[in-house]
């Protein structure tokens, strides 16, 4: 049985990672988004750089393999996508990294699912295709296209940690900053002007550094603690049910610190798609009990 304290722990890591799409839209009004991915990934690296540890041949190929995903794929495509998407739309559409890993799982690790966690897929996308087809004024296709890549290549960076052994969270973290950082330069220099494209006299560093802090030690920190929480209360604790508050709480920050307008639509579409996420999270729970 999960204690109150691990569930109290478990709902603030929660909060941190909805607070962190509000944060990487409000870095977006006052940078381009590769240019905020680059800063972000420097000033990680200057705290984590000193736990680097060689974690052996073998485990560093699939280190690699699972920062490329997360740190250059995800990471690059959220930020980016979230520059076109309201935060709160972005927090809706975060919730396709279940339906995605459930996907990944039938058709690259032959892992089968019934027709219930089969109708929680279903219902999921039908969530989506309510937020993104019918509003008066829909949201960028570009941007829900990005968040799509974005939890696709999430979940593929989650598959492949199923092979990672001996590394720990720490080390992981250094890792994943250092491979990213050269990719993050040169999205930044291929797609931005950094030097002609920012008022770097008028930037707001009473909210910038703050921001990249909170990206670089608060982000990292919720994630060990996450590792640390799903290993001491296994999978089949309840403890991943959690994430169905993402939305939740990504949704009411949108609207407190960013003024996002929620629509009948949207509130629709998300409860749609966070019902099915939903049922496929509770099927994979009881899978694993059983």
């Amino acid at each position: 049985m999960v204690s109150y304290k691990d569930i109290l722990l478990g709902v603030a890591v929660m909060l941190v990672w909805a607070g962190n799409g509000v944060v990487i839209k409000a870095i977006t009004l006052e940078l381009p988004p590769f240019t905020g991915l680059a800063i972000r990934f420097a000033i990680a690296l200057i705290f984590f750089l000193p736990f680097l540890r060689w974690p052996g041949k073998e485990q560093f190929k699939v280190l690699f393999q699972i920062c490329f995903f997360m740190s250059i794929c995800h990471w690059g495509s959220l930020i980016w996508a979230i520059d076109k998407l309201d935060a709160s739309m972005a927090a809706i559409l975060m919730q396709l990294q279940v339906i995605f890993a459930v996907l990944i799982g039938r058709f690259f690790f032959n892992e089968k699912f019934g027709w219930q966690t089969g109708t929680g897929i279903t219902l999921g996308i039908l969530g989506v295709i309510i937020i993104v087809g019918l509003p008066e004024n829909p949201p960028a296709l570009i941007g829900v296209l990005g968040m799509c890549f974005s939890m696709l290549t999430l979940a593929i960076s989650y598959a492949r940690m199923k092979a990672m052994h001996g590394v720990s969270s720490i080390n992981y973290i250094a890792h994943l900053h250092l491979i990213g950082i050269l990719p993050a330069f040169a999205l930044m220099f291929i797609f931005e002007n950094p030097r002609t494209d920012v008022d770097w006299n008028a930037l707001n560093l009473t909210f910038l550094i703050p921001a990249f802090l909170y990206q670089a030690l608060v982000m990292s920190a919720s994630h060990m603690l996450w590792q640390r929480l799903i290993a001491r209360n296994s999978m089949s604790s309840g403890m991943p049910n959690l994430t169905l508050l993402l939305p939740v709480f990504g949704v009411i920050m949108a609207m407190i610190f960013l003024g996002d307008t929620i629509t009948a639509t949207m509130i629709a579409g998300g409860l749609l798609t966070m019902i099915g996420v939903g049922i496929v999270v509770i099927r994979k729970q009881k899978r694993i009990e059983s």
